[in-house]
């Protein structure tokens, strides 16, 4: 039983995977301009284009380095700044506003 209920669970989360995948083409295709809206087809082709060039490779690892500096930037300067705020309230008062924006927004949410 257990088996046959996770092999349901992939079967649906399959076929949205591929409706999502449909829908991006279609638009992809009502749009008609691939510079502004690419097709998943034409995402596949450029990345296999693209696969074979050294440079490419290179780039997306450059880019990995920026999102991950970046995050590690974040994740310093926010346990810093929560040390700081719990050893000084009035710097804990000053941010308030701003925690209170990040949690109510949702985005915080979703992400944790």
């Amino acid at each position: 039983m257990k088996d046959r209920t996770k092999f349901l669970k992939f079967i649906r989360k399959t076929i949205i995977v591929i409706t999502w995948i449909l829908i991006w083409q279609f638009a992809g295709m009502i749009i008609h301009n691939s510079i502004l809206f690419a097709t998943p087809i034409q995402t596949v082709k450029a990345l296999g284009e693209n696969a074979l060039d050294p440079l490419f490779w290179r780039t997306v690892g450059m880019t990995l380095l920026r999102i991950g500096c970046g995050f590690m930037l974040g994740l310093v300067v926010g346990v810093f700044l929560a040390a700081l705020c719990k050893t000084f309230a009035l710097l804990a008062a000053f941010l308030s506003p701003f925690i209170g924006l990040l949690t109510t927004h949702g985005f915080y949410d979703h992400v944790f």
